[in-house]
Parts: C-alpha cells; structure tokens; sequence
C-alpha cells in the first residue's frame, strides 16, 4: 500500500513538474535568448545532479567506452538536439501545442526502432498507431494554404525537430548497455548538453550580455534549473525503476493536460478543439502500440488490488 502510494506521488510530481516546465519556458522566452536559456537549464540541473548522485554514494565516473558514448549519445541528442528545437520552436506556440507535440516522441522512436532495428518488427496494430501519432500531429498543426508559411506553422515545424530529436535518441540508446545508473548518464547528459548549448548559442551571436534579468525570466530559470529538471529527472527514475517503462511513458500523456491547464490559468493561453482533438488521436495512436504491455500492467495492477 505504501509503495503503490509512493509511485502515485513520483508520478504526480513528475507529471506536475514537466508540465508547468513548458508553463515556465514560455514565459522566460521574451526575455531570454532561447538556446541560452537552455544551456542555463542543464548547466544548473547538471550542478546539482551531480553532486546528489555523489551524495548517494553510487557510481559516478565513467568507466567504458559505453558510458562515454551513452553519455555523448544523451547529451547530444536528447539534452541537446531536442532542447535547441523546443526552446526555438515554443517562442511561436502556446505551451500546451509545445508538449503536445512533443508527446509524439514515443511513438515515432517506435516506428524509428522497427525501421532501423530488424529486432524491432510492428504488428498490424502498433503500425496503425505509429500512422494515428503523425495523423495526431496533422490535426494539431491543420496546415493550408493560408498559414502554410506563417511563424506558427514554423515553430510548430521546429518542435517536431525537438520529437525527432528525442526518438532518435531513444533508438540510438537503445543497445547501449553502460556501467553507470541511467540517473548518473542523464546528470552526465544535462552537463554534456548544457555545455553544447552555450557554446551554440555563443556561435549563433544570442544577446547574452542584453539579457533582461526580469522576476520572470528569474523564476523560469530558477523553476527550471532548480526544481523542474532535478527533482523531475529523480522522479522520473524512481518511478522507472519501480513501475517500468509502460506506465512512465503516459507520464508523456498526462503532462500536456496539465500544461494546458496551467498555460491557460497563468499565460492566459487558449486550447483550440483541434489541438485537443489532435492530442486525442496521438494518445491513441500511443495506447494501441503499448496495447499488449498496458492490457498486461492492468492484470497486474488487479491481481495486486484483489
């Protein structure tokens, strides 16, 4: 009973905190260059990841070639890569269409894994759901004529980059067995990341030094670096280790809503029908590839409660 309290607590925290994560992002955008604001969010989550795993007494230092690579693998492509895109890619939507968008990533590392990996075949079921993910994303984006070159339909172009990004990532990682916790590789990954960052947003000219260090642009980086990435990833494990992957990655479901919810209270954002509607459908598109594993996690789950 306690544990299966536990796990409801980390879920609620993590989904809690990735979603008012894209809350804070927009609103720290008008004031800091996207890329730079990034880097800050890994380069101060890295500063306190790494010292916490050291606090655990658990391995810290690489010890193989598969750790580095792993580390290069996560910080170059799921810190890195997929941050750039969102930061750029979100200062043109709302927050609730930046991580509905981003809600895509599980389902194209999916149809990426059977594409690249022969191991990875997909039934007729899990093809369907790959091709309901990217109808999803149709819905949410409704190009024409009219807005087919607008700014919106660009940022919404660029966060499809930063799904990509993360699903290329996934399957990248995939046969990647290092030494380290998948906590220690990500602490490693935000550093690695984060550091990328500003070297790239130095290389793109930002205006770092005209930052304007207004109480928001504060509070986005400090809810980001301090509360949102830290204790976020640490929940996020915790659960990964007690509940499995299936039922983490609705984490990616769950925490849209509650952007939504948050983006309309605090920024005063609007959910369109078909923004919602388009999130229906790649939910969907999500459960019907998982159907197998969540039909299973349910009997568990029964089995336990009975």
């Amino acid at each position: 009973m306690n544990l299966r309290y536990r796990d409801a607590g980390l879920f609620f925290t993590a989904a809690m905190l990735t979603g008012a994560m894209y809350v804070a992002n927009k609103a720290g955008l008008p004031y800091l260059p996207p890329v730079f604001f990034a880097s800050l969010r890994f380069l101060i989550a890295a500063a306190l990841l790494l010292p916490y795993i050291a606090l655990r007494s658990e391995p810290l230092r690489p010890q193989s070639h598969t750790d580095y690579l792993t580390i290069l693998a996560s910080g170059g492509l799921v810190v890195g890569a997929a941050n750039v895109f969102l930061f750029i890619g979100q200062q043109y939507t709302t927050s609730a269409t930046a991580a509905i968008l981003i809600s895509l990533s599980p389902i194209l590392t999916v149809g990426l894994a059977a594409a690249v990996l022969p191991s990875n075949r997909l039934t007729w079921r899990s093809v369907f759901g790959v091709i309901l993910g990217l109808v999803g994303v149709g819905i949410v984006v409704h190009p024409n004529p009219s807005n087919l070159f607008s700014i919106t339909m660009l940022g919404m172009g660029i966060l499809f980059l930063a799904a990509l990004s993360l699903a290329v990532g996934g399957v990248a990682l995939r046969n990647l067995q290092g030494s380290l916790s998948s906590l220690a590789i990500t602490a490693w990954a935000t550093l690695v990341g984060g550091i990328a960052m500003l070297v790239l947003s130095l290389a793109r000219g930002e205006p770092v030094a005209a930052t304007s260090w207004s109480r928001v642009a504060l509070f986005a980086v400090v809810y980001n670096g301090v509360i949102a990435t830290p204790i976020g990833y640490i929940a996020y494990f915790s659960l990964l280790e007690s509940v499995g992957p299936v039922r983490v990655n609705l984490l990616t479901y769950v925490s849209p809503l509650v952007t939504a919810v948050l983006g309309w209270l605090l920024l005063g954002e609007q959910l369109s029908l078909l923004t919602l509607v388009g999130f229906i459908v790649i939910a969907t598109g999500f459960f019907l590839i998982e159907y197998r594993s969540l039909t299973h996690e349910v009997a568990r789950l029964r089995c336990a409660l009975s």
